[in-house]
């Protein structure tokens, strides 16, 4: 399976480390990144998010 980040000889979790840190600053430099942190959510998925989702930064 082919990899949307070029791989420097990263295991799978040294690859999926980067991933998690590439897609998002890939995100911000192409303007897209805050459609992904406020996603159109029901009122309940918000109150979850807001429990469960900090951490990326959902709410």
């Amino acid at each position: 399976m082919d990899t949307p980040f070029p791989n420097a000889s990263r295991n799978s979790d040294s690859e999926a480390a980067y991933a998690t840190a590439a897609w998002p600053q890939r995100a911000d430099l192409n303007g897209s990144l805050s459609q992904f942190l406020n996603p159109p959510l029901e009122a309940d998925e918000r109150q979850l998010a807001a429990i469960e989702g900090w951490i990326l930064g959902v709410v």
